[in-house]
């Protein structure tokens, strides 16, 4: 038997995240422009330790591309959507008749998890360039 793909995240709104977007909620899509940079491509997006994380490409500008990542924390996310197997969706269903969290909110590591987790972030980003040698 295959294995069961996980719940994707398809669609995300936040609350507006930059001083210019005013009261407007700022909407992710999947496969669609980054609401924050209309060049780039939103590739996936995931929910993990109370984060939203959010991988995009963008050109950088020699022809190449530049892979990112953008952390939404859970408390300026308002909305967000899943796509799933029909198995699963019975399953989350089944789950949720039954009191247990759906897949994505629990933490396969931990029996609770706890929201306030945030990523794990180096000490400090080794510098390359000019920057490194000031």
């Amino acid at each position: 038997m295959n294995e069961l793909e996980p719940p994707m995240i398809t669609r995300v709104v936040t609350d507006p995240l930059l001083p210019d977007h005013g009261d407007q909620p700022c909407v992710w899509v999947f496969a669609s422009p980054h609401p924050l940079d209309s060049t780039s491509k939103i590739i996936k997006m995931y929910l993990e330790r109370g984060y939203i994380i959010v991988y995009y490409a963008a050109p950088d500008g020699k022809g190449g591309t530049m892979c990112l990542r953008n952390f939404i924390p859970m408390d300026r996310v308002r909305l967000f959507e899943e796509k799933m197997q029909p198995d699963v969706f019975k399953e989350e269903i089944e789950n949720s008749d039954n009191g247990i969290a759906s897949c994505t909110l629990r933490n396969e590591d931990d029996d609770e998890p706890d929201p306030d987790d945030g990523p794990e972030f180096p000490a400090s980003v080794p510098m390359n360039g000019p920057a490194a040698a000031s």
